[in-house]
């Protein structure tokens, strides 16, 4: 996910250039294409040990930030300062339906916004068929 610095979590509401974004999802990994073609690659095992408290929707819970490099190369895109960050392999997000149940970024929510990429790696990786429909 993408935060400011603060941890809040941003949309392309805010910002429309993220929807022009690229993600590729690798095996240790993320890499990210950027509007003009230029990417950036970051592993899981490069993400700051260090838990941050994050934001989404009024909802807090620890995440952790890119290195300052990814950051900053984010940044020139959105024109702000801008971190990205990921959960980690254990969850600290809840939310009052579930509390007891730790969920990734999106899993309290039906709906999966998803990038033909993104997909594509994902058919990949799953042994049984997907369905994919748009609304």
């Amino acid at each position: 996910m993408v935060t400011n610095n603060q941890g809040g979590f941003i949309t392309a509401r805010q910002y429309p250039q993220m929807l022009l974004f690229k993600p590729i999802i690798l095996e240790n990994g993320i890499q990210i294409q950027a509007p003009d073609k230029h990417t950036a690659t970051i592993l899981y095992k490069d993400f700051i040990n260090h838990p941050l408290l994050t934001e989404v929707w009024g909802n807090h819970f620890t995440a952790f930030a890119a290195p300052a490099k990814i950051n900053q190369w984010l940044s020139q895109y959105f024109n702000s300062a801008v971190q990205l960050r990921w959960l980690g392999k254990i969850h600290s997000r809840r939310i009052k339906k579930f509390p007891a149940i730790p969920l990734s970024f999106a899993d309290g929510y039906p709906y999966l916004v998803i990038n033909q990429a993104s997909f594509k790696a994902l058919q990949k990786q799953c042994p049984s068929d997907i369905k994919l429909e748009q609304y």
